[in-house]
């Protein structure tokens, strides 16, 4: 025990538990032992209530680990290019870099809103106007058609075509969509009367 003790004094947990030890034990030696141990806690209490508390160790900054997403990616409207979008709950307008169109997007509740606006020309017009300049060439090809290609096949493609974009059968879906079926219709209606008038009917 007096080897322990020699061992362990300037260690606060190991006095303590060869004090614990002593107390067992009702000998002599044991009692003037268990004096001495309690004595070198005393101390080292004493020692640490005078030393001013040592600051922890520096460690490397670790990155906090944010809880929420700061961006979200979407794909631009026109061109399909990924955009880095900031979350940010003011209204904020934005271009895509690749196509320069412009969209808003907003972050409320947990839910990311983007907007993209209707492209427009530099000549004022829009996309859709854009679409429904329709020369013989596009028509031809609106129509998979060529110029010895029979009327009759060009009779029944438009009518196969305009079946596909009616307002019936696009209605349940979103106002993008109805709005680019009845952009196609108008196509194909311009596409048709061009052909009529190039072959005189």
């Amino acid at each position: 025990m007096q080897e322990l003790y020699a061992a362990s004094q300037s260690n606060p947990a190991e006095l303590k538990r060869l004090l614990t030890e002593l107390k067992h034990r009702k000998v002599p030696k044991a009692n003037a032992l268990a004096g001495k141990v309690r004595t070198s806690l005393d101390a080292l209490r004493q020692k640490l209530e005078e030393e001013p508390p040592k600051a922890p160790p520096k460690t490397e900054k670790e990155p906090s680990i944010r809880s929420s997403p700061t961006h979200r990616i979407v794909a631009c409207q026109k061109c399909g290019q990924r955009l880095r979008i900031e979350l940010s709950e003011e209204p904020r307008k934005q271009r895509c870099p690749t196509c320069k169109a412009s969209f808003t997007t907003a972050y409320q509740e947990g839910v990311l809103s983007v907007v993209f606006e209707r492209a427009e020309y530099e000549n004022g017009t829009t996309q859709n106007d854009q679409l429904l300049n329709v020369t013989l060439g596009d028509a031809y090809r609106l129509f998979n058609a060529d110029k010895g290609a029979g009327w009759e096949e060009i009779e029944l493609t438009r009518r196969r075509l305009i079946q596909q974009y009616h307002p019936d059968k696009v209605a349940a879906l979103g106002p993008k969509l109805r709005e680019l079926a009845e952009v196609e219709g108008k196509r194909i209606n311009i596409a048709f009367a061009l052909l009529r008038k190039e072959r005189g009917l």
